[in-house]
């Protein structure tokens, strides 16, 4: 079982848990683009950029190359914490699920714009087939639903 954006593969099926969660862009509000209504996915490569997990395959690194952009990653990092923190102190943007920016009260240093165009992914949790699921899994997947309903 592992917990993904439902376009990974190498999985045979997969429980949804959140449908069309938005990709944001975080900045300091420093950044000249704060102002904007959206933060043009164009612009990613203009900026320092705060990689989250960048030696993984994420849902931000498959819009980053699906959408043709080079970033500049000045800075890595393992969660979305760290890098609101890195964005916090001035040192670059990030792109991060709405989902995790909601639980991580970002504060007035940041500036939390949709992307244009707008992204989304869909988030679940992958198994190699769904009627091998463990009681102990089903519990998990339901109370992580349940959880999932709480913060939105």
């Amino acid at each position: 079982m592992k917990i993904l954006g439902l376009d990974s593969s190498g999985l045979v099926a997969s429980v949804a848990l959140v449908e069309d969660d938005q990709l944001v862009a975080v900045l300091p509000k420093s950044n000249p683009l704060s102002g904007d209504a959206a933060f043009p996915l164009s612009a990613v490569g203009n900026y320092p950029f705060v990689a989250i997990r960048p030696a993984e395959e994420t849902d931000n690194s498959r819009m980053i190359a699906q959408m043709g952009i080079t970033p500049d990653i000045r800075f890595g990092c393992p969660d979305g914490l760290a890098a609101m923190a890195m964005v916090k102190a001035g040192l670059g943007i990030a792109i991060m699920n709405q989902l995790i920016v909601d639980s991580l009260e970002p504060g007035g240093e940041v500036r939390v714009m949709p992307l244009d165009p707008e992204q989304y992914v869909d988030i679940g949790i992958g198994v190699t087939r769904k009627d091998m699921i463990s009681p102990a899994a089903a519990r998990f997947i339901a109370y992580a639903k349940e959880h999932i309903e709480e913060m939105k």
